[in-house]
């Protein structure tokens, strides 16, 4: 027979007594075992800590990547607001034109008097219509001039004819607003805004966003004050709605 595999272990302590361990095979295979299984252990342990780390960057990563496509989303979600607005002022304007959408292109068509392109100017540098779509909630005249239309903070302001800006600027009264400069004296203004997207000097088109609905200035709460003068006359808006 074999001799039977063990391990000798002598300790001597300080005083020179040597003691002796010793370890059968199997003892000497168990602790191979444990040995082993500790070493598994800790590299399972750096893999996975590996992975974890790897999972949280890609984790934040994608959060990041869907606050910014949040964003993107609210911003063409703004956009395909300001385009249904626009879509519905155009539509106001040729009703109030008379005229269909298709004629616009047509300058051979010819209402009862002048052509078409010759009314078409008159309106377009002219102010006509209202710069929002909103609830008339003061009317002009008793001591105040313009109207009044409220509606939801945020909403977008037309303007009501081609023109150039000639004062952007904030006051106790108005709030943030926006004058602007027509054809034949005429001028329009634009107040309570929360914010506006054109500056002194600007040529403006009809239609075009000049601001967006808010309450500053002297304000109980979201409108827009609009008013229209020729020369230094206060004119009353709804008659350029009729």
């Amino acid at each position: 027979m074999g001799k039977r595999r063990h391990l000798s272990i002598f300790i001597i302590d300080e005083e020179g007594h040597r003691r002796t361990i010793f370890l059968k095979g199997w003892q000497i295979g168990f602790a191979k075992f444990m040995l082993s299984l500790l070493i598994l252990m800790f590299m399972v342990g750096v893999v996975y800590a590996i992975l974890a780390a790897a999972t949280t960057r890609r984790v934040m990563q994608l959060e990041m990547e869907n606050r910014k496509l949040k964003q993107q989303l609210m911003v063409l979600d703004s956009i395909r607001k300001e385009v249904e607005e626009f879509r519905r002022f155009k539509e106001q304007l040729y009703g109030m034109l008379g005229v269909e959408e298709s004629a616009t292109m047509n300058e051979e068509y010819s209402p009862i008097s002048g052509t078409f392109m010759e009314d078409l100017v008159e309106q377009i540098d002219t102010p006509y219509g209202l710069p929002v779509s909103g609830v008339l909630t003061r009317f002009h005249g008793n001591g105040h001039i313009g109207v009044d239309l409220a509606l939801k903070t945020g909403s977008p302001v037309f303007a009501t004819a081609r023109g150039v800006v000639t004062t952007v600027d904030s006051n106790a009264q108005f709030g943030l607003h926006v004058w602007i400069s027509h054809a034949k004296g005429y001028r329009t203004l634009y107040a309570h805004l929360s914010r506006v997207i054109v500056s002194k000097g600007d040529s403006v088109r009809r239609g075009q966003v000049v601001g967006y609905s808010g309450s500053s200035g002297e304000s109980t709460g979201p409108h827009v004050h609009y008013e229209v003068w020729k020369g230094n006359v206060a004119l009353n808006p709804l008659k350029f709605v009729e």
